[in-house]
């Protein structure tokens, strides 16, 4: 059926450029009368904007003005939107983030067809949505990385092997009072980083050494606790995007990876 790549998505959490972007009807913006550098810098630097598009009488946006360096507003320039400043404002986040890192972009201007309707900074990834994409992604892997290790451990060998001293504690605790659980419910994505390493699992995921597998995942334990307070920021500097892409990247590899061994 045309309706069967509905029910066959992975990822569960939609979110597009629009949702994270700010629109047209919302953005600041200055009017192409009188929109001058002068003026153009006064607002940019009160309202800590490094793209400020100029809105022409009729409504249109064709021009902008831009910080040539990240929050940065001593020095800007004025230039017209070109075919590398925009995207449609349906583009998946996946893709947005993938365009900055790989483009070096800060910002894109959003467009409906042939029409600006809003527009999208590296700054907009701190919202909830973004959070929220990120931590499905964590949660898929932690999800898949607990079903390959309890494939290939028994309780015994995973204990023996060690959790860490809370997870342990707390899962000898409930057993004690008959519940019987299940130990996989009770580990931390860094016990399961943990037990692959020494088990030293990795190579069935594709990674050469337990160093670069600890290199890489635990990169991702650190984006988990990020993710998960709201007060920290995901985005605190130009390069930060690039650096988030990275560990999107590992994440999905390594899902890639999990899923070609069945689990």
């Amino acid at each position: 059926m045309l309706e069967d790549h509905f029910f066959l998505k992975n990822n569960v959490v939609n979110v597009d450029a629009a949702v994270v972007g700010v629109s047209k009807t919302s953005w600041k913006h200055i009017p192409e009368q009188g929109a001058n550098d002068e003026q153009a810098q006064k607002s940019m630097a009160q309202h800590r904007f490094d793209v400020l598009p100029i809105v022409a009488t009729d409504g249109a946006v064709k021009e902008y003005f831009h910080a040539k360096n990240w929050n940065d507003y001593s020095s800007i320039e004025r230039k017209e939107i070109d075919y590398d400043d925009v995207m449609s404002f349906r583009t998946p986040l996946h893709s947005l983030i993938r365009g900055f890192a790989k483009e070096e972009r800060l910002f894109y201007f959003l467009a409906n067809e042939d029409r600006i309707v809003g527009l999208v900074s590296v700054a907009n990834l701190n919202c909830r949505q973004v959070r929220t994409f990120i931590f499905s992604l964590i949660s898929d892997l932690e999800i898949r990385l607990s079903k390959f290790i309890d494939s290939e451990m028994d309780e015994t060998e995973i204990l023996n092997f060690g959790v860490g001293t809370e997870t342990e504690t707390s899962y000898n605790s409930d057993k004690e009072k008959g519940l019987d659980p299940n130990l996989m419910e009770y580990l931390y994505l860094s016990d399961l980083i943990n037990l692959i390493a020494k088990k030293r699992l990795f190579n069935m995921l594709g990674y050469e050494s337990k160093k670069k597998f600890e290199h890489s995942l635990g990169r991702i334990n650190k984006l988990r606790n990020q993710a998960a307070h709201p007060t920290r920021s995901l985005i605190t500097s130009a390069d930060s995007v690039g650096k988030l892409w990275d560990k999107i990247e590992i994440i999905e590899r390594c899902l890639f990876r999990l899923r070609q061994t069945g689990r």
